[in-house]
């Protein structure tokens, strides 16, 4: 299993904006990556497992986060409490 955040345009409104929700939201600049559109957000609350054949076979690579940026993801992502610490083991974030 590939452990893959989401990529959203703007922060949900749909959701309960707490602070926890919102700090949790990495910033992305479209000025750093190709790829965006337009400046976004990484959320950084849930991990989602995707198998590697599924990878493979659907998806198409499109870029990669900075040094900088994949590095304090990575900060994000362990320091997260809505990610449970079996996910942050199953991928080595701990």
């Amino acid at each position: 299993m590939i452990g893959s955040l989401l990529i959203n345009s703007n922060i949900n409104v749909k959701v309960n904006r707490t602070r926890e929700f919102v700090d949790a939201q990495y910033p992305l600049k479209k000025s750093d990556y190709v790829f965006l559109r337009h400046d976004s957000f990484l959320n950084c609350r849930q991990i989602f497992s995707l198998g590697k054949i599924k990878i493979l076979r659907e998806a198409k690579e499109v870029g990669e986060l900075t040094s900088r940026d994949r590095t304090l993801v990575i900060d994000y992502v362990k320091n997260s409490e809505a990610i449970l610490m079996k996910q942050k083991k199953q991928y080595n974030l701990i």
